[in-house]
């Protein structure tokens, strides 16, 4: 469990640290700098204490071009992580056993996501249940005191009014029809028990409740549509299963309750021949895209996994980072490359071993993950949702104990390297000190990475015409989506954001005085 410091006793403790890091701070940015200064250039203190006061780029949101805007027509940008657990039997997201539901979504704002995305089942609005998987007593006393006798619909509200206060904005996504674990099986939006009609209706009640809350942002209308054989959703064939049709018919009844919120559309699997993951496949916006009756609301949305979630013909001895981006633009990246309407990458994960993140052999998951992670650093304005926070997951961004990030920083630091939108794309992350990264972390060597090229052309490679394999299931049972959720609690200092006009020397030299910096400050609050 994190230890909480009262305010009072924080802000004595970080004001002190800060007089503290002045002389080092001084050698960072030089000694005509007064220490307001100091404290604001470099991240200090500011973080942690504006974590819940500062406005989340306005209300709603809405779209122009490749880019997200607010109200205000100020760039935004999402930069966020899944929480699943509603959509399970459950009924609750993962963690609400073992912590505090106040406390988990403080740590997510903390950790410096601005967006949660909500997976829940069709089950969870139509039949309401007092889930199983909250707990009232934790290793230091109650907790959920006001969860207490509600069903999941009502948790699901409280969610939202705790992440609304905390500046922070929500994703709901239609995880599948029966409450369970995975995609839906029959690769459709719909089952024998939830008809198409029950679908619609379901987004249209949770339009009308949450219409007058603008935490809430967007409706990612359903997880993975995906052929089975002869069946499952296809993209433009006509008939009941064109999943593009369908996500026109839900988004434009969504709409009429609330012509501000975002639809968020998914991909498919299969596109004349040509398969991909679940969900991540959207040739078909190139000649079929979703028209919405109103416009400027439409939002595409992808799933991306590497080699651990399934072992896809396109990752092997051959596999480069030219291989692997061309993939990537001409399965979504080209909507936003085109201007045709924003991409979010809804999924994408990997595990804590410090393979799986850094480059390595070719078609390895470090290979793919790291270069995927390059790839969103300089297309800045693709947003996304990391899969995920539960700390069980094999994918998770926090430990098991629910209590602290996973002891593995580098996935913090290359989820970092991706938050901000570069000045050149004219962008922000809303109400967030986040910016694109450029200080190497201690003890990695992941920044060579930064400066890694493609090797060969992908286009002399086969393998780039043999995608014929979709998403195994039996893979998807693995990456079970209820895990019970921890996060870091930042009692360091952020690291200094280094600019692009300074000399490769400079960034380094002020990476090591600022993580000097950061370990004083650390100790000092931690004492």
């Amino acid at each position: 469990m994190s230890k909480l410091w009262p305010t009072a006793l924080y802000h004595r403790r970080a004001t002190f640290a800060a007089l503290l890091l002045f002389p080092i701070a001084s050698i960072c940015f030089g000694s005509n700098k007064n220490l307001s200064q100091v404290i604001r250039k470099a991240g200090f203190i500011k973080h942690r204490r504006e974590a819940s006061s500062q406005p989340q780029g306005g209300d709603f949101w809405h779209t122009k071009g490749a880019m997200l805007l607010d109200d205000h027509n100020r760039s935004v940008k999402i930069a966020g992580i899944n929480w699943s657990g509603f959509e399970t039997l459950n009924g609750a997201p993962g963690g609400l056993d073992k912590q505090d539901y106040g406390e988990i979504i403080t740590q997510i704002k903390n950790s410096g996501f601005n967006v949660i995305r909500l997976p829940f089942s069709s089950e969870m609005v139509e039949f309401p249940t007092i889930p199983t998987g909250v707990g009232f007593a934790g290793s230091n006393g109650p907790i959920n005191q006001d969860l207490i006798g509600l069903s999941s619909m009502e948790i699901l509200d409280q969610i939202i009014v705790r992440a609304k206060a905390m500046g922070l904005k929500i994703i709901l996504d239609n995880h599948r029809s029966e409450s369970g674990s995975g995609p839906e099986e029959n690769g459709l939006w719909f089952t024998s028990q939830f008809a198409e009609s029950s679908w619609i209706a379901d987004w249209a009640s949770l339009a009308a409740r949450y219409s007058n809350n603008s935490a809430v942002i967007g409706m990612d209308l359903r997880n993975e549509p995906h052929s089975v054989g002869e069946n499952g959703a296809c993209w433009d064939c006509g008939g009941e299963r064109d999943w593009h049709l369908a996500a026109q018919r839900a988004g434009d009844t969504i709409l009429e309750m609330n012509p501000k919120l975002l639809i968020f559309v998914e991909g498919v699997d299969e596109y004349r021949g040509d398969s991909y993951w679940w969900g991540g496949n959207l040739e078909g916006v190139r000649y079929s895209p979703v028209e919405l009756s109103i416009p400027n609301q439409l939002v595409y949305s992808a799933h991306e996994y590497g080699p651990e979630e399934h072992q896809q013909p396109w990752f092997t001895g051959a596999t480069n980072a030219a291989i692997l981006e061309e993939m990537w633009v001409n399965h979504w990246a080209y909507i936003s490359d085109l201007q045709i309407a924003p991409v979010y990458v809804g999924e994408f994960g990997t595990t804590s071993a410090s393979t799986a993140m850094e480059s390595g052999y070719p078609g390895s998951q470090g290979q793919w993950f790291s270069t995927l992670i390059l790839f969103l650093q300089r297309k800045s304005e693709i947003n996304w949702t990391y899969w995920t926070a539960n700390g069980e997951d094999r994918y998770a961004y926090l430990d098991s104990d629910y209590s602290r990030q996973h002891s593995n920083w580098t996935k913090t630091w290359l989820l970092t390297r991706i938050r901000g939108v570069r000045p050149s794309n004219a962008g922000r992350i809303a109400g967030s000190t986040f910016s694109a990264l450029h200080i190497e972390p201690p003890h990695s060597n992941v920044g060579a990475l930064s400066r890694a090229s493609p090797e060969t052309s992908a286009s002399s490679n086969p393998v780039l015409t043999s995608r014929r394999r979709r998403r195994d299931p039996s893979a998807v049972r693995q990456r079970t989506p209820h895990r019970a959720p921890a996060f870091v609690r930042h009692s360091s200092i952020s690291p200094l954001i280094a600019t692009s006009r300074e000399s490769e020397d400079a960034k380094r030299s002020m990476a090591e005085n600022v993580k000097r910096a950061t370990a004083v400050a650390t100790a000092t609050l931690r004492n």
